[in-house]
């Protein structure tokens, strides 16, 4: 009994807080203000005076008055890749705009590589490193260009496309 007590204590308080308006914009009951547990119809929940914060939803929120057209926005060159030229043939959505390639493979050769929707040359394979000397060459991610590092700088050789 003192588990169904608490039960419907939370259940009514809980509703009491969730019912009817706040302030002075109450308009009274509302069809939520009926306590129904099951098949059991519990009454009414009391009503609860709140008393006024002083916040007002039409003069403490600043919203500037605007309609917003979208104007700005630019214009969508494309819904699909059937509205793109030749030479930027795929349609990158959402901004709906046409573009050379979206990965590598659209770029249809070996040696392209897909760079900011465009496809350019790949100067080495992707990851591979050689050694020059005692300078290591290591190819970026998309083979569009190498960085060096000198390994005898660190006092070590360059042996088969590391230092060490």
């Amino acid at each position: 009994m003192q588990w169904s007590c608490a039960v419907l204590t939370s259940t009514v308080v809980f509703l009491a807080g969730c019912s009817g308006g706040f302030g002075p914009t109450d308009t009274g009951p509302t069809p939520y203000d009926s306590v129904v547990i099951g098949n059991n119809d519990h009454g009414t929940i009391p009503s609860v005076d709140v008393p006024d914060s002083g916040f007002s939803m039409d003069s403490d929120i600043d919203i500037p008055d605007s309609t917003w057209d979208g104007a700005d926005l630019p214009a969508m060159e494309c819904a699909d890749s059937t509205g793109c030229a030749p030479e930027k043939p795929i349609c990158k959505m959402p901004e709906g705009v046409c573009v050379e390639c979206l990965v590598s493979m659209d770029c249809g050769a070996a040696d392209m590589a897909c760079v900011n929707n465009a496809c350019v040359i790949q100067v080495c394979e992707p990851y591979m490193s050689v050694c020059i000397g005692d300078l290591l060459e290591i190819c970026n991610a998309d083979g569009t260009g190498k960085t060096t590092e000198d390994c005898s700088e660190l006092g070590l050789p360059c042996l088969e496309g590391e230092c060490g």
